[in-house]
């Protein structure tokens, strides 16, 4: 039953979520899932099944730590109610869900029901991000731009992006039918294409380029590659405003305004010294950008479009450090695991799939914040990213229980 309640909240929340009533501003949906965690947790702190020395849920915790702190020393934000619901959002809420993911994916049932539901909803959002384009009806802020559910088209591509590995897995393990796996997976593609977002077509050329490497499985690749130009061709020539976000003039004054926001992150970090170790607060950028470059209030002031450079400033290096070591500890594992693993053991090819599928996840999403506005911590994104990083790291200890070879668990600390 919870495993049904969890898929629910990561897999369906996205679709579900606008047209479900609210009551003072918070969705009863929210208020579900609220509940939802709180009864796993005294559950599951009965039965002592969560690992407190788990160091992915530690990074997790400290970075959650920092960003909810980090409001005492935010020049231009506090503890208000509306800054609180945000960052429970934003930050609080997927790290419980990470805990619960570590533990609920040690079955391995659980995976299968996990990427059997993803698909199905792969296939949902892609379909509605097809009929946003071709019949006109757009929710997102700019014409021929499909977005969803989402506010904003990146968004969307991002979601879909994060589907691909358990696609491709759906697919070759046929875990849901054949057909519906191949549908879905075809159908992301055209999703990701009719959000015209560049970074998201690109880093689902990527995902594929990496799946179907770690599985040696070339001619595939070529395949999809070939798919894909077909698609986006038509996309593309459907209409003046597509073609120009890939002109050479659009995309050079596109990457010289982000390659300057990141330019002034560093002088503020630079020129307050003071603020290296911790930051400038939650919000930071936006604030003190506008402070020390003299801005006028009646002007936009612009995101750096960059995570990394926007969590630095906001949190310093001990932020920093606390927010790449949520990706950089599993992909090490995931790929200390895929090299050293034998090929002949069936058990370890389950996790070698797992260690794919992470890595598959981690490295196109990293890519993806590099190009991201605003602050981190998109709920819908985050928490697909994170329990498909938890599939890799709760199979693995969920294996090791049974014994198997003591290279492959060295420099497991979890």
């Amino acid at each position: 039953m919870t495993i049904i309640c969890y898929i629910f909240y990561v897999c369906y929340f996205p679709l579900l979520y606008a047209a479900t009533p609210s009551i003072q501003g918070v969705s009863y949906l929210w208020i579900s899932l609220f509940l939802l965690i709180f009864v796993f947790f005294i559950r599951s702190i009965s039965k002592a099944e969560i690992e407190v020395r788990n160091i992915w849920i530690i990074s997790l915790f400290f970075f959650t730590v920092i960003v909810f702190t980090s409001l005492m020393w935010s020049s231009n934000y506090s503890y208000d109610l509306f800054n609180i619901q945000r960052l429970f959002a934003r930050y609080i809420v997927p790290f419980l869900i990470s805990v619960m993911a570590v533990v609920l994916f040690k079955k391995r049932a659980n995976v299968r029901h996990y990427v059997r539901h993803i698909s199905i909803v792969a296939l949902l959002m892609s379909a509605l991000s097809f009929y946003q384009a071709f019949f006109g009806r757009f929710a997102a802020e700019t014409d021929f731009r499909s977005s969803g559910t989402f506010q904003n088209p990146n968004v969307l591509a991002v979601f879909l992006v994060l589907t691909i590995p358990c696609l491709i897995y759906s697919i070759q393990e046929r875990i849901c039918w054949r057909w519906l796996s191949l549908t879905a997976l075809a159908s992301v593609v055209g999703g990701i294409i009719c959000t015209v977002s560049r970074k998201g077509m690109i880093t689902m050329l990527f995902s594929f380029f990496l799946f179907f490497l770690l599985r040696k499985q070339y001619k595939a690749f070529f395949f999809v590659s070939f798919g894909f130009l077909v698609l986006a061709t038509l996309v593309l020539r459907s209409g003046g405003f597509v073609s120009h976000r890939f002109f050479e003039d659009h995309f050079v004054r596109n990457i010289e305004g982000r390659g300057n926001a990141i330019h002034n992150g560093l002088i503020m970090m630079a020129n307050e010294p003071i603020k290296l170790f911790m930051g400038f607060g939650y919000g930071g950028y936006t604030t003190n950008l506008r402070r020390m470059f003299k801005i006028p209030s009646y002007e936009r002031v612009l995101t750096a479009h960059n995570v990394y450079i926007t969590i630095l400033v906001n949190y310093g290096i001990v932020g920093f450090f606390a927010f790449i070591m949520i990706f950089l500890f599993p992909l090490k594992r995931a790929f200390q695991f895929f090299w050293q693993a034998p090929e002949a053991n069936l058990k370890h090819a389950f996790l070698k799939d797992m260690a794919i599928i992470c890595i598959v996840t981690i490295l196109p999403f990293m890519f993806n914040i590099y190009f991201t506005g605003g602050e981190y911590g998109d709920y819908f994104s985050n928490t697909v990213c994170y329990t498909q990083i938890s599939l890799f790291l709760a199979s693995l200890k969920s294996e090791e229980n049974f014994g198997g070879n003591e290279s492959l668990q060295s420099g497991d600390s979890n």
